[in-house]
């Protein structure tokens, strides 16, 4: 096909090298055939050194009309933000809205607005004060120790477990904030898009750097929770759920006692009851109607949730994205489960075909090693790969 016939995407940044690998991995080359990719290579930052993602905004922007781009390619966090703002200026753009993406990025809001659980996590809320003196963490600290003890701090924008802490007492909440407080200052790097695009009289704290506590959910007690990844394609308002993976759980036991260990792994088929199964799609489904309510739209969803024996469900996080993870396990173990394809389908409005589970079993496994080097030394990768 030649050039002039193929669609045209940029990739929205920030994370280039990254997004690279993980796109071509994912594209069977029949699929890549019909697109042309377009990068931005050079990513300005601030003179703190973090992305300055408003001097970014406006190059894709320009990028956009010099190139006649198509569609957009997201899947990060902060290039979702990027990419619903482009999608709002830009008619041709198919995807969700600003305010839906902002409803999943920001914690406080998703449990706030989103959350259709039966029995929602407590969550409590704190703007985030960085003078750091006596009374403004005394203030912060009886803002977030009503969920009691142990607790789980976390920024209210952030991603893959950044800024997570578990505190015990008041006192060592104290210090977590005056350790962590700048840290998580950071992860509002994007604040500016918000504070700029957003409605802020709507969501007067969207831009905003604060911090949220839950309770800790231990799940290595004998009667805690599975975690529980779902994920869906939204096309033109209509849901299309993927399978769902569960976290995976070992019970031994020694001189009587049992013992419950949840591994770092995910695993597909889910280890459900059909009860839990049901509870779980319902609370899921009614949170996407109402992202939908919001301009979801177009693109693809994935959560996390504490699914208990008695069918108890807790909205955990909300992500505007795929999830990478479950993508391994999808390509492998459904039909038609490519999530990469399917965002890219309804980003031309092409309906994604349903996904199917295959009949394979599938697991995804994190190892960790306390030694250093390249991966390659420590793994076979050809042979993995054949496997």
């Amino acid at each position: 096909m030649e050039d002039d016939k193929l669609l045209n995407v940029l990739v929205v940044p920030p994370f280039i090298e990254r997004t690279k690998e993980t796109l071509f991995r994912n594209f069977a080359r029949n699929e890549m055939a019909y697109y042309k990719f377009h990068f931005i290579e050079k990513v300005p930052l601030c003179d703190c050194g973090v992305v300055d993602f408003v001097a970014l905004l406006e190059i894709c922007r320009q990028v956009v009309d010099e190139e006649g781009i198509d569609m957009l390619y997201t899947s990060e966090d902060e290039s979702t933000i990027i990419g619903a703002i482009l999608q709002e200026a830009i008619p041709r753009f198919r995807g969700p809205s600003l305010e839906s993406v902002f409803l999943c990025d920001n914690k406080y809001y998703t449990h706030k607005v989103v959350d259709s659980s039966w029995w929602p996590l407590k969550t409590c809320y704190s703007v985030l004060d960085t003078s750091q003196n006596d009374e403004s963490l005394e203030k912060m600290c009886n803002a977030l120790l009503p969920v009691g003890t142990p607790g789980v701090l976390k920024p209210v924008i952030g991603n893959g477990g950044s800024g997570f802490a578990v505190f015990h007492t008041k006192d060592e909440l104290k210090e977590i904030l005056k350790k962590t407080g700048n840290r998580i200052q950071e992860h509002f790097d994007t604040k500016k898009l918000y504070e700029i695009h957003l409605d802020q009289d709507k969501y007067p704290n969207g831009h905003v750097p604060a911090v949220i506590s839950q309770p800790f959910v231990d799940m290595n007690k004998l009667d805690g929770p599975m975690l529980v990844n779902v994920e869906a394609c939204i096309y033109n308002g209509e849901i299309i759920l993927w399978p769902l993976t569960t976290s995976v759980v070992k019970i031994s036991e020694f001189n009587g006692i049992k013992k419950r260990q949840v591994l770092p792994a995910i695993q597909i088929p889910a280890e459900l009851a059909d009860q839990q199964v049901k509870q779980i799609t319902e609370v899921f489904t009614k949170e996407l109607q109402k992202l939908i309510e919001h301009g979801f739209d177009n693109s693809v969803i994935h959560g996390e949730y504490f699914v208990y024996n008695d069918g108890q469900v807790q909205l955990f996080d909300m992500n505007p994205r795929y999830c990478p993870v479950c993508h391994w396990l999808y390509m492998k173990t459904v039909d038609n489960g490519n999530t990469v394809t399917a965002g890219m389908q309804v980003a031309i409005n092409i309906r994604p075909a349903t996904p199917k589970i295959n009949g394979k079993v599938g697991m995804v496994h994190w190892l960790y090693t306390e030694q250093s080097g390249p991966a390659n030394y420590f793994i076979d990768f050809q042979a993995a790969e054949k496997n």
